[in-house]
């Protein structure tokens, strides 16, 4: 539920093997490829910032609002999963995954 994520906050989760971030930013719920392309550590250990999170092991960073990589040993962006709420549930489309962008 929507009331279950704190703000400034990234809650990891998986479902059907996919390893997801959630997040709420300004009272908007994002949700994020939780696995760091560079270190395949979970993003959701580290830290987040604005709308920065910084992969707890070599300091990638991503805006998880875009997926863009900002700065760090990265070779793609992350992947971003559209979200939507009903009746206060987080519903997030794991199926809709946009193609990377790469170097």
């Amino acid at each position: 539920m929507i009331g279950d994520i704190p703000e400034d906050k990234v809650i990891g989760l998986t479902h059907e093997g996919r390893a997801i971030g959630v997040c709420k930013i300004a009272g908007r719920i994002y949700a994020a490829e939780d696995i760091c392309p560079h270190a395949r550590v979970l993003l959701s250990k580290g830290r987040l910032d604005g709308k920065v999170i910084e992969c707890p092991i070599h300091a990638a960073r991503f805006n998880v609002t875009t997926g863009r990589r900002l700065s760090g040993p990265v070779c793609r962006d992350i992947h971003i999963y559209p979200v939507r709420i009903e009746d206060g549930a987080i519903l997030i489309d794991i199926e809709r995954i946009p193609t990377s962008r790469a170097l």
